[in-house]
């Protein structure tokens, strides 16, 4: 695909962006894969920027792709394969085994799992095919090695790790990202993989915008909550139903507090309707904010912050109404042991 030849910085670079930008094309496997091998083993350096293996830095890339977009971004068939391929699991297995090595001792001394890591990471068994527990116990391995080496790079290894494990499959991987990540953070990838700034305060001001939080953004989210589990799910729709305003501020608010909730609804989630098409809060405004409001504007803008929220869920309701539909005849609603919980049981075929 590419001559084998010396390079110049610039020729390096120019190679580099052009491979990433073939990520939104690319329809193959294989052609990912012959896209990273590449640029695997080359370097670039300049005044300003060092990277010590393109390869590397274009795996980054692509398990982040659906980051910083302002609408949901989906890879290609070819991108999905390779996101669950086992030339990807080998390539992790292989990163994560030569850190583990480097950091032997370290690792004999401070690690307390009872999972042989070394033994799991030299195996044939893919990410996709582990258990939750083994998962864990190399995150935590990745983990220690990161906070007392001295040759970590802050973080940069479980962080890739996590950004590839939350793209995964396999159930050990969903029960690992369910039941051992952050809400919080949990929360912050879900939303940034779907178009949505994590950061409240970034749409402060802005009110409701479709180009901040539209139908699509709530359906991305939606279909990646039904990945672990049915009924975080089922609860998002009832969020969504009951929140009369959909401005971004107040929905990553919201949403953040639901996720820390276990993914169930309660009251405290849901503000108060406050805000106006401008962004002004009545509760914290200087007293000649109100003569700009005093002419019935705020309520007219609150009127029209409501009709745009009415028609961003109702697109969201019709969106999801098949994918509901497949749910309620796979699953049961059942009752919880505490009073008003509920979540849904797959319902055993005979």
């Amino acid at each position: 695909m590419f001559e084998e030849k010396k390079m110049s910085s610039d020729d390096l670079i120019e190679l580099y962006e052009k491979c990433v930008r073939k990520i939104d094309t690319m329809k193959s496997e294989r052609e990912i894969i012959h896209v990273y091998q590449s640029l695997a083993g080359k370097s670039y350096q300049s005044e300003y920027l060092k990277i010590d293996d393109l390869g590397d830095r274009f795996i980054r890339e692509f398990l982040e792709r659906n980051h910083g977009k302002n609408k949901p971004y989906n890879y290609t068939k070819g991108g999905e394969r390779f996101l669950q391929s086992k030339y990807l699991s080998e390539y992790f297995k292989s990163k994560i085994n030569r850190l583990l090595m480097d950091n032997i001792i370290l690792l004999l001394a401070k690690s307390k799992s009872s999972v042989d890591v070394f033994s799991l990471v030299k195996s044939n068994k893919m990410f996709n095919q582990m258990t939750e527990a083994e998962i864990l116990a190399i995150v935590e391995a990745v983990e220690i090695v990161e906070k007392y080496s001295k040759n970590s790079k802050n973080n940069y290894n479980s962080n890739l790790l996590f950004s590839y494990l939350y793209h995964l499959n396999g159930e050990g991987a969903i029960s690992y990202i369910k039941n051992h990540v952050s809400a919080v953070e949990f929360a912050n990838q879900i939303l940034a993989t779907s178009g949505v700034h994590p950061v409240a305060s970034y749409y402060s001001g802005r009110g409701v915008n479709l180009g901040d939080l539209s139908d699509s953004h709530l359906v991305s989210i939606f279909k990646k909550l039904l990945k672990y589990d049915v009924t975080y799910a089922y609860n998002f729709v009832e969020l969504i139903q009951k929140m009369n305003i959909l401005d971004a501020t107040q929905f990553i608010t919201c949403f953040k507090n639901f996720a820390q909730d276990g993914f169930c609804v309660k009251s405290n989630h849901i503000s108060a309707d406050s805000y106006s098409f401008e962004g002004i809060d009545p509760n914290y405004c200087y007293p000649y904010t109100y003569l700009m409001v005093e002419c019935s504007s705020f309520t007219q803008n609150l009127k029209l912050q409501k009709e745009k929220s009415k028609l961003i869920k109702q697109a969201f309701l019709f969106e999801i109404n098949p994918i509901l539909q497949k749910v309620y005849s796979n699953y049961e609603l059942v009752q919880g042991e505490s009073y008003g919980q509920t979540y849904f049981r797959k319902i055993s075929k005979k």
